[in-house]
């Protein structure tokens, strides 16, 4: 299935999702491009940390349910930096609360890409 518009996650988007995955209890794969067009606005004086880290929960707690995977794409900050995971745009919360973290780094100009990938559960290691 491919849907263009979604509510946004804290908006009932989550729910959706969820009972969406129990009439379709053989799904594996979800995936969100971008999280920038479902994750709840920002609010005045929240914690950015906070409000990165509960842009995802409810979707990880989601796809812990229902053994399923979601991939979330989300966008690099301007500025490189030593370690790949510096590089995401926001802060710690959005890498916290993945499982997984696959950062594609490719130099201006350049067609050739790398794939950092680091999680709990898979070996941290770079493809070329």
């Amino acid at each position: 299935m491919f849907v263009r518009q979604w509510p946004r996650l804290d908006q009932g988007g989550v729910q959706w999702l969820d009972r969406w995955l129990q009439g379709h209890p053989g799904a594996r794969l979800i995936i969100i491009d971008t999280l920038a067009k479902v994750r709840p606005e920002s609010r005045p004086n929240g914690s950015v940390y906070a409000e990165d880290y509960a842009a995802l929960e409810g979707l990880k707690t989601m796809a812990d349910k229902h053994h399923v995977a979601v991939l979330v794409v989300h966008h690099l900050r301007k500025l490189s930096g030593e370690d790949p995971l510096d590089e995401i745009s926001g802060t710690t919360g959005l890498t916290g609360v993945a499982d997984n973290v696959f950062v594609m780094r490719r130099e201006r100009g350049h067609n050739e890409a790398v794939l950092h990938v680091t999680g709990r559960d898979i070996d941290e290691q770079q493809l070329d």
